[in-house]
């Protein structure tokens, strides 16, 4: 349906699945979890579902609309042929966090206490429910960072800024065919293109000794933008898109 109102790149059904299966899969074992935990602590079925939505079902919600957004901001990037590949990405995690909030709480129930195994099951009608206790590595981290979260915050911080820092010097640009292998087609014909531009500058131009490199960069980019390009690329250095040694040799 949604191919009728707008353009969808023929992978996006694939990508589309791919991420559904890797957060349906999470998100599953987030309430899963919980529910198996609740029913070792001695809750009937009903209680350990409603205390698992309630707990793990909200993280799962907020995990889910979190990646929906992250993948609509494709709509941002100017890129036209990407905007069916977000917006199909994004429903395909909305349906699937929908699943695992009413769909997956409906198969817990009718399965009951089967999602236990049998070893559990054996164990919870003899022994009676057990009682929640974490223990490992992750614990003891845990306390770790509780008993130090001035400290430990101030050194995430100063992780986070460092590792942010290179991004301000940062330059971004558009790859074209002049970054193909030199003996490929579509290089060939870049050079051929950016050649031609050359002549038709330097024919155009007093001779006044060799022809500028930006002026040149100027023509080609010209030539090679007159098809859609999105407004932010414009602003780019325009070298970016030249830079062959080819081109300067010629």
């Amino acid at each position: 349906m949604l191919s009728h109102g707008l353009s969808i790149a023929q992978f996006a059904p694939i990508l589309g699945s791919l991420i559904g299966l890797g957060v349906g899969i999470d998100y599953a074992l987030f309430i899963v979890t919980r529910s198996r935990q609740n029913l070792r602590q001695g809750m009937d079925v009903e209680e350990a579902i409603v205390s698992s939505v309630n707990t793990s079902g909200r993280a799962v919600m907020f995990a889910g609309l979190t990646v929906c957004i992250a993948l609509l901001g494709m709509l941002l990037l100017g890129f036209s042929f990407l905007d069916g590949l977000g917006i199909a990405a994004a429903l395909t995690v909305f349906i699937t966090m929908l699943a695992s909030l009413t769909l997956l709480p409906a198969l817990l129930a009718f399965q009951k206490h089967h999602v236990l195994s049998r070893r559990e099951r054996r164990k919870l009608a003899a022994q009676g429910p057990e009682p929640l206790v974490v223990q490992g590595g992750w614990q003891r981290w845990a306390n770790f960072v509780a008993r130090r979260p001035r400290e430990l915050s101030i050194v995430a911080v100063i992780v986070i800024v460092s590792l942010g820092l290179p991004l301000f010097s940062l330059h971004l640009g558009i790859s074209d065919a002049g970054s193909d292998p030199a003996n490929s087609t579509t290089r060939m014909a870049y050079d051929l293109l950016a050649k031609d531009v050359y002549k038709r500058q330097a024919r155009s131009r007093p001779r006044t000794g060799s022809m500028d490199k930006n002026a040149m960069a100027s023509g080609f980019f010209s030539a090679t933008t007159s098809i859609s390009t999105p407004p932010w690329a414009l602003s780019m250095p325009r070298c970016t898109l030249l830079g062959r040694s080819s081109v300067n040799d010629a």
